[in-house]
């Protein structure tokens, strides 16, 4: 979707992206080269990039150009930021909450001629059908074509475009659709924090208003009558229907809540392993996804030595994760690839693991004649990640600690007190133990097991390994910095292609 930014939005996201996965200086005629034009355009767009972008903190200086505080700068602000000052975004989030509306209207609220307008829309319809299957139509302004794909863009839109703490969807007052939607989830009986809350705000929305403009998604097979058929037949919640279809401006009869909630309504989706195991021999491609999937994590478990502590409830998350697709929130990205930062740093730190869940995923997928699409395939991998109960510390253990010898100038116990506040901060990837011994011999220390030398001194003389001075106290500075170190070590070592 970066073909519908302009060639200086593109170049400045990049610009910014590459600061922020860079530790080091990155020289401005290197980023020139990279995006093959001159010096010139790229202190231009530095500069642009300073003026429109506060809260973001660069630094210049010989060496070139750096992020300052990287470590707790957040890109999303970044998308959000683009995604507000992109004409063509502008347009597309424009006729999705006015729908039919006319060039007058578009004219005035975009403020761009009417012929940069068509131009624009021209050029949305031509990107937009390399990944979605939707278009503009013109006379008055709509958004046509497959269902399912509007809805999804359009999820994933908003919650890219706006803060968490934004609501865009003026006709409908926020407070009141929160509390709608609460019976539901509330019903459901499943736990929603507040990002996975956010999200299916997000949805539900989406699918309302599109329901309000009579443009349905029609799906086979359905089962909410299961669901919500005793909640319906309360008298309370047909009060709450009818205060909920004045607030809303639309009768909100089955059709329309099966419209609201049709990601969470159809026959391979559950709430819980219960609903799941209930199904589980009724439902052949419910069963087909489950076998498949516990194939996938036993497996895993075999081969790398891991335990697997949840696997009832991580069969289920994949499982509805996978089915979802494009229901979900995140499985797609429109500009902001939230999952790639954290999977590019799991590929380094576990690639034989990393690369192994990928080809059974891909497989899995395949299997089920579902789409191996790259977006979805990385989402399921962070899905299995992020909900297999305990696996980094599984993962983590089976690598290799890398021992340090402290040496101190002080006394002993001096060596032993940084020794004990190393192991706390850092217990998990290296250990550190005092030296004792009454001679200082350099050679002896080349030859001994340890990968790392901390000192409270300089050391002039060049060794085969790392020296490092840590001061006089261990400091937060210090741990950071040692944590660098640490990385650079487990990459010479190639001890992260243990995993």
């Amino acid at each position: 979707m970066r073909d519908l930014l302009t060639s200086p939005q593109k170049r400045q996201l990049l610009i910014i992206e590459n600061l922020f996965s860079s530790k080091e200086w990155i020289h401005i005629n290197d980023i020139a080269k990279k995006m093959n034009c001159s010096d010139r355009i790229i202190k231009n767009d530095i500069s642009n990039i300073k003026r429109n972008f506060t809260n973001l903190k660069i630094d210049s200086s010989s060496k070139g150009i750096k992020l300052a505080d990287a470590i707790s700068f957040d890109l999303s602000y970044v998308y959000q930021t683009i995604l507000a000052e992109s004409e063509s975004f502008k347009i597309l989030e424009y006729i999705f909450l006015n729908d039919k509306c006319s060039l007058s209207n578009l004219y005035k609220s975009i403020f761009i001629s009417k012929s940069t307008i068509y131009r624009i829309i021209g050029k949305i319809n031509a990107v937009i059908r390399k990944k979605f299957d939707f278009q503009i139509k013109s006379n008055p302004f709509t958004i046509v074509g497959n269902e399912k794909d509007i809805r999804c863009f359009f999820s994933q839109y908003f919650s890219e475009r706006y803060n968490v703490l934004d609501w865009p969807f003026k006709t409908i007052n926020e407070y009141d659709f929160t509390n709608f939607l609460s019976l539901f989830t509330n019903y459901s009986d499943i736990y929603y924090d507040f990002a996975r809350f956010r999200l299916v705000k997000i949805t539900s929305i989406v699918n309302l208003i599109r329901a309000k403009n009579n443009n349905f998604l029609h799906l086979k097979d359905v089962s909410s009558n299961e669901y919500y058929q005793e909640l319906i037949e309360k008298e309370s919640f047909k009060d709450f229907i009818k205060l909920y279809s004045q607030k809303f401006n639309i009768q909100l009869d089955f059709p329309v809540l099966e419209q609201i909630f049709i990601g969470f309504v159809q026959k391979n989706f559950y709430f819980s392993y219960e609903q799941l195991k209930e199904h589980y021999s009724t439902n052949p491609q419910t069963k087909k996804s489950i076998d498949l999937l516990k194939k996938i994590i036993m497996e895993l478990s075999v081969e790398f030595g891991l335990r697997i502590t949840n696997l009832n409830q991580l069969l289920l998350y994949m499982h509805d994760t996978s089915f979802l697709d494009k229901f979900e929130i995140d499985s797609y990205f429109i500009l902001n690839n939230k999952k790639y930062y954290p999977l590019s740093v799991l590929k380094s730190y576990f690639p034989l693991f990393y690369t192994t869940v990928q080809n059974k995923i891909i497989e899995y997928r395949e299997n089920l004649n579902y789409s191996t699409d790259e977006q979805i395939i990385n989402h399921l991998i962070y899905t299995l990640f992020t909900h297999w109960e305990g696996l980094f510390d599984e993962l983590f253990k089976k690598l290799h600690k890398i021992k340090a010898i402290v040496i101190s100038d002080f006394d002993l116990q001096h060596s032993i007190s940084i020794c004990s506040a190393l192991n706390f901060y850092t217990s998990d990837r290296f250990t550190a133990e005092p030296y004792s011994k009454t001679y200082l011999s350099l050679s002896e220390l080349e030859k001994s097991e340890y990968d790392l030398i901390l000192t409270t001194f300089e050391i002039n003389d060049k060794l085969n390994k790392p020296i490092f001075n840590i001061g006089k106290m261990v400091t937060f500075d210090i741990i950071e910095k040692l944590r660098f170190i640490l990385e650079q070590i487990y990459k010479e070592k190639n001890i992260f292609n243990q995993l």
